[in-house]
């Protein structure tokens, strides 16, 4: 799988040149600071406190589109526990339209995280994921996407753990209208995790997709994944949701919906429960108004569970946060 990346990356590069015709570029930097109160289940509650720094690169070319997206997140938790870290973000895209009815998309995301608890030292965490998507238009109203992703993540800390996962889709895309898509496939997902450098595990998922999208006067999105666990011989559910509108020409809304549940497993042991570690539950819910093209304040709430100290465990808290954003 690994040579089918480097082919395209070098087809790619061989036909930059031959598209730079009608190029256009763009840069954006975003920089902003927010804080807000932060109630936690196993930390009792305080005070968040957490800057941005955002800068996106965009170019067109007759046949294809370059981007680069970047973004920094120093915070600070004040709790029971003075949590404090950092949060670095870097992905790069590339799309190619080879005809009128065949594209390619590929990218790579890096993250690096560390946050430190109190005086203990940091907890490492690094991630790096590609993606690639073949899509074929088969008529005015159908396409189809096969797409390949792989994920590998590591945490360093008083112990140490690995997340590797492949994973693969099919799907059938129907326009109903100029705005509405439906999306009907299957995926299949090969995880691997190893706990501590000797405990190691493997699992396959495979199950359905679902996908339908509105996007005309707002944004609306919902994926739902029905998994089955092949070596546990149980279920799993995934499903976002994503939507945005503008209420007035200055006050717009955003809320977005991630969660997996899992079936309990009894013969499960807290070392091989691996999906926590891909993914984390989370709820957001944010209203912002625009001062000005370039600036804007939002309140926003937040429900999120995610790994941040002490390697295995979890941290689920709530936050409401005041931002402000400009945009140079």
């Amino acid at each position: 799988m690994q040579r089918i990346y480097l082919v395209i990356f070098f087809l790619c590069w061989n036909l930059w040149p031959a598209l730079h015709a009608q190029q256009k570029s763009s840069t954006k930097f975003k920089a902003g600071l927010e804080a807000g109160g932060i109630s936690t289940e196993s930390s009792g509650n305080g005070l968040l406190i957490r800057s941005f720094l955002k800068l996106s690169y965009q170019q067109k070319f007759s046949q294809s589109l370059f981007k680069i997206n970047s973004r920094l997140n120093p915070e600070i938790l004040n709790t029971n526990e003075l949590i404090s870290g950092y949060k670095l973000f870097l992905q790069v895209e590339y799309l190619l339209a080879q005809s009128p009815r065949n594209s390619i998309y590929f990218s790579v995301t890096g993250k690096n995280q560390i946050h430190f608890l109190e005086e203990s030292s940091g907890q490492v965490f690094n991630e790096l994921e590609s993606n690639i998507v073949l899509s074929h238009k088969l008529s005015s109203a159908f396409s189809s996407d096969l797409q390949h992703s792989f994920l590998f993540r590591k945490i360093n800390a008083t112990q140490e753990s690995m997340f590797k996962k492949n994973n693969i889709e099919s799907s059938l895309s129907f326009y109903a209208s100029k705005f509405n898509t439906f999306k009907i496939g299957g995926f299949w997902e090969y995880l691997h995790f190893n706990y501590l450098k000797k405990s190691s595990t493997y699992n396959n998922r495979i199950g359905p997709l679902f996908e339908y999208s509105f996007n005309n006067n707002m944004i609306f999105k919902v994926n739902y994944k029905p998994g089955f666990d092949v070596k546990n011989q149980n279920d799993s559910q995934w499903i976002s949701i994503i939507g945005g509108k503008y209420l007035s020409a200055k006050i717009s809304l955003f809320v977005f919906l991630y969660y997996l549940w899992q079936e309990n497993d009894q013969h499960k042991t807290a070392d091989l429960i691996f999906y926590q570690l891909e993914s984390f539950n989370n709820f957001t819910a944010k209203i912002a108004y625009d001062l000005s093209e370039v600036d804007n304040i939002y309140f926003k709430i937040v429900n999120e569970s995610q790994e941040i100290f002490r390697n295995g465990q979890i941290l689920t808290y709530w936050q409401g946060i005041i931002g402000i954003q400009k945009t140079f």
